[in-house]
């Protein structure tokens, strides 16, 4: 950081040079075209440069949330997808070349004497020619796939390459051609150009040619099935499972208790784990886990599902063990069954008529801003449920259902932001009974996903021509890619150089 530091303060003397011998050559008192056209470009350099280099770190950032903006994902988890490919296409690639190897020894084999071995290698071959591209143990098709594989394996292992040797040099290069760009005269101008054009596209746009993978993969039912048993990249979505542990609280810092949390990955795979009496849950399980780096939280309180939003395990490694805690700012838990959600301010008050047998819940509420508000008594309230407010209430309605065996009243209405309601839920008494800790683990769900997966493709079988150009397809795309990642840094370069020449000759 020293480095760039001292390469930044350079870049930044540099502009302030500039714009000096621009403005000098503007009070020359010579009418010089050849010197003078130099001022206004001096000037509008050194202005570039200085908001190059006091915009460094935006920069960067601004290249990262590209990345999460438009993949969902970091680019750490985009450059271990790139690793995770290319060692199973290469993987691929010594599987057909160590069955092309058992061929040959077969076919050498001598019995007696006898070139038993040369038989069988001839009756192959013909079998082979009957249909080359039909059977993929073919001389012809084998021969072929492990050329393509081979290829495959280089590439994805140089695209890995360029994408981590991105990530270390961006900052650098960055710098590097912030300074370039400073020098007056232009006289290293396009090397500053191409050096930050390079930074910017390799530290982008390398990282996602996995999500350019899966984008041509859905563009065919076939081709997708065939790409997702040859490489996995749903299974490799979330690249790794963390083990949480820790406790839900609501609004007030109060636990959570026995409701249902959920830790769901972008594709929609999820653990399902239990809160106890104190709140509290826990992942550490054989096949459970979470996704990793990250996970969408959802709570089951009592039959309604309540959206925390993305939580990431950053002080986590990928496998390891961490406490988090997750508070649910909208969620006011009062007690076994009893619960509010909402933007509002909640206060809670039971009593009971044992005489009639009937339970009121009484309710204080105080819209923070405009809201839709939910109120759920399961297993508290039996029958008879019914509502009463101190005033009339907009889009009001209640939902009868049934969770974990219980009955479950949900009532929901719209409030304004700053209005005041009192409201009373009452019904026949009932009993809330702890639901039995079920649990359904995120690995779990991963190879319920991966078989699914491999029973589907058995069922359908794809046809054969996309058996044949999916190895094309996935070995090809990383050469592709990279042409195209030249083709965004030719063009970064020429808007800062060409770019800012055209606008300079427009200023002035």
């Amino acid at each position: 950081m020293d480095v760039i530091t001292s390469l930044l303060t350079l870049s930044v003397a540099l502009s302030g040079l500039s714009y000096a011998l621009g403005v000098l050559l503007y009070a020359l008192p010579l009418p010089i075209r050849g010197v003078k056209r130099w001022a206004p470009i001096l000037i509008s350099d050194a202005q570039l440069v200085l908001v190059m280099s006091l915009a460094y770190g935006s920069i960067i950032y601004f290249s990262d949330w590209v990345i999460e903006a438009t993949t969902s994902t970091s680019r750490e988890e985009l450059v271990h997808e790139i690793y995770e490919i290319a060692n199973g296409i290469a993987r691929l690639y010594l599987f057909f070349k160590l069955l092309k190897i058992m061929f040959s020894s077969v076919f050498s084999l001598n019995v007696f004497g006898l070139p038993l071995g040369k038989a069988l290698n001839v009756f192959y071959e013909v079998v082979s020619a009957l249909d080359p591209l039909g059977n993929w143990a073919s001389s012809f098709t084998l021969d072929l796939l492990i050329m393509v594989f081979k290829a495959g394996a280089y590439l994805w292992t140089f695209t890995y390459i360029l994408a981590v040797v991105g990530e270390l040099v961006m900052p650098v290069m960055l710098a590097l051609g912030t300074l370039a760009l400073g020098v007056p005269f232009r006289l290293t101008k396009s090397v500053g150009a191409a050096l930050i054009g390079f930074a910017i596209s390799t530290y982008v746009f390398v990282p996602l040619v996995v999500s350019l993978l899966r984008l041509i993969a859905s563009y065919n039912p076939a081709l997708k099935v065939v790409t997702e048993l040859i490489l996995n990249l749903p299974v490799r979505a979330s690249t790794g499972v963390a083990y949480p542990y820790g406790k839900v609280e609501d609004a007030r810092g109060e636990p959570v208790v026995h409701a249902f949390i959920y830790f769901e990955d972008r594709n929609g795979r999820f653990g399902l784990y239990p809160l106890d009496g104190e709140g509290r849950f826990d992942t550490r399980i054989p096949l459970g886990g979470a996704p990793w780096p990250r996970a969408f939280v959802k709570v089951d309180l009592y039959g309604l599902v309540v959206n925390y939003g993305w939580v990431r395990f950053g002080s986590m490694d990928k496998g390891s063990f961490g406490e988090v805690t997750i508070k649910m700012g909208k969620v006011w838990a009062f007690s076994p069954g009893v619960a509010v959600v909402g933007d509002v301010l909640a206060e809670f008050k039971p009593s009971v008529d044992p005489q009639a047998g009937t339970l009121y819940l009484q309710f204080k509420l105080t819209a923070l801003r405009d809201t839709e508000v939910h109120i759920v008594a399961t297993g508290v309230l039996k029958d008879r449920v019914s509502f009463v407010s101190s005033h009339n209430l907009a889009n009001s309605r209640i939902n009868m259902d049934s969770w974990e065996g219980m009955p479950s009243y949900i009532i929901s209405f719209r409030m304004s932001s700053g209005e005041r309601v009192e409201i009373v839920v009452y019904g026949t008494v009932g009993t809330f009974t702890p639901p039995k800790p079920h649990v359904l683990g995120y690995l779990a769900s991963l190879m319920g996903i991966r078989m699914k997966n491999t029973i589907s493709y058995v069922r359908h079988h794809a046809s054969q021509q996309y058996l044949l150009v999916v190895p094309f397809i996935v070995s090809a795309l990383p050469a592709i890619h990279i042409v195209l990642t030249g083709l965004v840094a030719r063009a970064i370069a020429s808007l800062i150089s060409e770019g800012s020449k055209s606008l300079v000759v427009r200023m002035w």
